[in-house]
C-alpha cells in the first residue's frame, strides 16, 4: 500500500522525468545520500540506507512516477525505522569504504560530507518535523509534494518550514552577533 501511495503522489511533482532507472541513478543518488545526512544520521548510514533504497527501486521503477520522492520517502522511513541505538551514532565526517564507494567517487565522499555536515549542524537543533520538511525544502519539492510525502497536510509543511526558518534566521544573526563582539 505505501508503494501506491508514493506512485499517486508523484502525480503532483513538477520534477524531471528521467528515461531509465541509470539515467535517474547518476542524476539522484549523491543528492539521495546527502538529503539522509541532513536528516541527521552519519555518511557510513545514509550511504547504506540509499543504496539498500534504490535497490528496492530498481524492480519498481516502471511504477514509480516521482522517482525522486519516492527515494527520499522511502530513505526516511529507513532511517526512521532504525533502531534507535543506531540513530544516535556519533556522525563522521568522512565516509568509511563501504557501499558508499559504490554510489560516490572517491572524490565527491569528502565534498557530499563536508557539505552535509555543514547542513546537519545548522539543521541538527531543530526539532524532528522542521528538519525533516527543511531538508526537503532544500532538495526543492513544494510544501504540497513534502505534505504528500511525509502524510501531512500542506498547512503543517508551511508552519514548520516558517518556525525553522525563523529559529534558523534567529540562530545565524546570534552568531553573526557573537563574531562581530570578538
Amino acid at each position: 500500500m505505501a508503494h501506491a501511495v508514493a506512485a499517486d503522489a508523484g502525480d503532483c511533482f513538477g520534477l524531471p522525468e528521467f528515461a531509465s532507472f541509470a539515467e535517474y541513478y547518476r542524476a539522484d543518488a549523491r543528492s539521495l545520500v546527502r538529503f539522509l545526512m541532513m536528516l541527521g544520521t552519519s555518511a557510513h548510514d545514509a550511504a547504506d540506507i540509499a543504496h539498500n533504497v534504490l535497490a528496492d527501486m530498481f524492480p519498481k521503477w516502471e511504477q514509480i512516477r516521482s522517482p525522486r520522492g519516492w527515494a527520499r520517502q522511502h530513505a526516511t522511513w529507513a532511517l526512521y525505522r532504525k533502531p534507535v541505538s543506531a540513530q544516535h551514532e556519533t556522525l563522521v565526517d568522512v565516509v568509511p569504504d563501504s557501499t558508499a564507494a559504490a554510489l560516490l567517487a572517491p572524490e565527491d565522499c569528502a565534498e557530499v560530507a563536508e557539505a552535509a555536515r555543514d547542513v546537519r549542524e545548522l539543521l541538527a537543533p531543530l526539532p524532528e518535523q522542521q528538519r525533516v520538511v527543511m531538508a526537503y525544502v532544500m532538495e526543492g519539492f513544494t510544501h504540497l509534494e513534502i505534505a504528500k510525502l511525509i502524510r501531512t497536510t500542506p498547512s503543517a509543511v508551511a508552519k514548520a518550514a516558517a518556525r525553522a526558518r525563523t529559529s534558523l534566521k534567529a540562530r545565524v544573526l546570534a552568531d553573526r552577533q557573537r563574531e562581530d563582539e570578538r
